[in-house]
């Protein structure tokens, strides 16, 4: 790998870091209580990500050539659900923005590797 590009994916992870931390500050979003796990809305969700995980890692197994994409499409996925269940079921603590916000900055990330790489 590059130490351009290394350089290009921390700088990128940093700026990601502090944005998150100060989009939570701004809508009043805690992460109290939620420790090292992510603290599921309900048992559909937690289920849902595991079916999705789960998935994905038969698909893993399937193209065993593991390219960049699965592991970016994987993470896009599981993103976009759980953003739609904090939405649909948590809506009043505004932690579904903070969510939204990993899936513009996987797609952000995939733009990065892609036009490094083409």
């Amino acid at each position: 790998m590059d130490w351009r590009l290394l350089t290009i994916i921390l700088v990128y992870t940093a700026i990601v870091y502090l944005f998150e931390k100060w989009l939570r500050k701004k809508l009043g979003v805690s992460t109290d209580g939620e420790g090292f796990w992510y603290r599921y809305v309900n048992a559909f969700h937690k289920w849902g990500e595991l079916v999705i995980l789960l998935t994905f890692i038969v698909l893993l197994a399937i193209f065993i050539d593991r390219q960049l994409w699965v592991y970016f499409i994987a993470f896009l996925v599981l993103q976009s659900f759980r953003s739609w269940m904090e939405w649909k079921y948590r809506r009043e603590t505004k932690a579904y923005v903070v969510s939204m916000l990993g899936i513009f900055l996987i797609l952000g990330m995939m733009g990065i590797l892609y036009l490094w790489y083409v």
